[in-house]
């Protein structure tokens, strides 16, 4: 087999890819979601609610016009179980995590978070009716025609 090129991931490559995700305006830019190959459930403390696993992941963007290193890299609180673009506003990514959280960034602005559901909805609050509790196997944007773009999410809570 014959590799074009070749990605490196350089401090990622303890990580594995989970997640990958053409830019629908750029179609030279390419992100992958990335999460720990063996992630480790956190120490609880007593009386606090079950946490999750709890590792860090990230999104790393590439350029084919130099794919070998990343061009930008945007490290989330829990490892990345999928990832997509927003196709209206092509810059904007939503994670969704396996601790449960959805995030959004702005690839432009990679260290300032747009929005998160664990900045929402504190999971220590008894009415966590409008966020998961379990991995997010999918988010992805819908575009209604009539209301706008929104984004949806699914978890393996149901």
């Amino acid at each position: 087999m014959l590799f074009l090129f070749t990605l490196n991931s350089g401090e990622y490559s303890d990580y594995k890819v989970t997640s990958i995700c053409w830019n629908p305006k750029n179609h030279e830019l390419l992100a992958l979601g990335m999460a720990k190959n063996k992630p480790v459930q956190k120490d609880q403390q007593e009386g606090s609610p079950q946490e999750p696993f709890k590792d860090d992941g990230a999104i790393l963007f590439y350029s084919l016009k130099n794919p070998s290193f990343p061009e930008n890299i945007i490290k989330t609180e829990s490892s990345v179980n999928t990832i997509d673009f927003s196709t209206k506003r092509p810059y904007i990514i939503a994670v969704g995590e396996l601790d449960g959280s959805v995030e959004i960034f702005d690839v432009r602005n990679p260290n300032d978070k747009i929005g998160s559901s664990r900045d929402i909805f504190n999971r220590e609050n008894s009415d966590m009716a409008n966020t998961h509790t379990d991995m997010v196997t999918e988010v992805k944007w819908v575009d209604n025609h009539d209301k706008g773009e929104f984004l949806v999410s699914i978890s393996l809570d149901g």
